[in-house]
């Protein structure tokens, strides 16, 4: 993301992010900051329950809450990146993971994902993070 660059509390408007986290706090605290940021957030509880709802509804962008690199939601992130969209589109994918050490960017990439950030996540810093994924540029 360019340096200086501005961003208003709307900028997600628009953006429909499937969020996927086993705990109720974290969830309603990530989907606090994106509908803060103007997106439309659905919360799941696992990716299975991810794959289900994204088969009724079009979602830009995927944030997967990890509770480390033994978590099995990477295993089915890479599985369900082998899975395209019926409109042939990539989906991105945001890990939020609770160390710098739980899932290094490397291991991040190889998984499937296209980025990834550590708890307690910046609030801007997810907004732009997504916001760049699903308009870059």
């Amino acid at each position: 993301m360019a340096c200086g660059r501005s961003f208003s509390v709307d900028f997600l408007n628009g953006v429909h992010v499937v969020l996927i986290g086993p705990e109720p706090l974290s969830r309603r605290l990530i989907a606090s900051i994106l509908r803060y940021g103007g997106a439309l957030v659905t919360p799941v509880t696992s990716i299975v329950e991810a794959l289900e709802v994204m088969t009724r509804l079009r979602a830009d962008l995927l944030v997967a809450v990890m509770r480390g690199a033994g978590d099995e939601g990477i295993g089915l992130i890479a599985d369900m990146r082998g899975r395209a969209p019926d409109d042939g589109r990539v989906l991105p994918v945001v890990a939020l993971t609770p160390a710098p050490d739980a899932l290094t960017p490397a291991q991040a990439r190889a998984a499937g994902f296209d980025a990834s950030l550590t708890m307690p996540v910046d609030p801007w810093e997810l907004c732009r993070t997504i916001e760049g994924l699903v308009h870059p540029g």
